[in-house]
């Protein structure tokens, strides 16, 4: 706050949003069409059982991770410059090619197997969360 003011709790909000909005898109989607080509090709006629679930969420959100690693290092890297405000002014932009610059292509997936596995477990979680609430709102 001494350095950056009010607004620094604030850096990386755009950063975040760019990450979080298209993660969660494209986690929901890659969930639903891996539940389609699952069904068609493998499932019988009945629902998937609980660990069919768990195993397509970890699928979707490990996809999902891995895609969305760039977006997760430039909002880390915009969160990280707590105190260096003339950083920041760059814009997602501006830091996004600086870490291309300084450190080349493979640094905007810097962390995509930490995260691949966690944003697996994750999947496996909330999907299968989701696929139970999902049979005990609808029986009811």
């Amino acid at each position: 706050l001494s350095t950056d003011g009010p607004a620094g709790l604030f850096r990386g909000y755009p950063a975040f949003l760019l990450r979080d909005l298209p993660f969660d898109a494209i986690e929901f989607v890659a969930y639903e069409q891996l539940r389609i080509l699952y069904v068609a090709s493998v499932a019988s006629g009945g629902g998937l059982a609980d660990w069919e679930n768990a195993l397509l969420g970890a699928l979707a959100g490990g996809i999902t991770g891995a895609l969305t690693t760039p977006f997760d290092t430039v909002r880390a890297r915009t969160m990280n410059e707590a105190g260096e405000a003339q950083k920041s002014s760059q814009g997602l932009m501006g830091a996004t090619q600086k870490i291309i610059d300084e450190e080349g292509w493979g640094a905007l997936f810097a962390g995509v197997q930490p995260r691949v596995v966690w944003l697996s477990l994750g999947g496996t979680v909330f999907f299968s969360t989701l696929e139970a609430a999902k049979k005990i709102f609808m029986s009811g």
